[in-house]
């Protein structure tokens, strides 16, 4: 079997309530990639720290990653396969944008 990996990324928007708190974060999600690449689902593992929680990282997480684009899965016969993979979208403050 053969894992997918990404094609294409969409990098999601960093929330203004975030950016403007200084706060960074990491997001968890569990994403269903199809036999075609493209994901079909995305569900909301954790977000690291806790306390980035509640400050919109979750949400555009979830809208970015619905847009990527993955090579398919492909099982002991080379068929592509829908598979569950948990990604890690990262939201880091440039030094410019960092609170002061």
């Amino acid at each position: 079997m053969t894992k997918p990996e990404p094609l294409e990324k969409v990098e999601p928007i960093y929330p203004d309530k975030a950016r403007k708190e200084g706060i960074e974060g990491t997001v968890i999600l569990q994403i269903v990639i199809g036999p075609t690449g493209n994901v079909e689902k995305a569900n909301l593992l954790t977000v690291i720290p806790p306390k980035a929680r509640g400050f919109g990282f979750e949400d555009t997480a979830i809208q970015a990653i619905l847009k990527w684009k993955f090579s398919p899965a492909k099982d002991a016969n080379w068929e592509n396969v829908r598979v569950y993979y948990n990604a890690p979208i990262v939201f880091k403050l440039k030094p410019e944008n960092q609170k002061k």
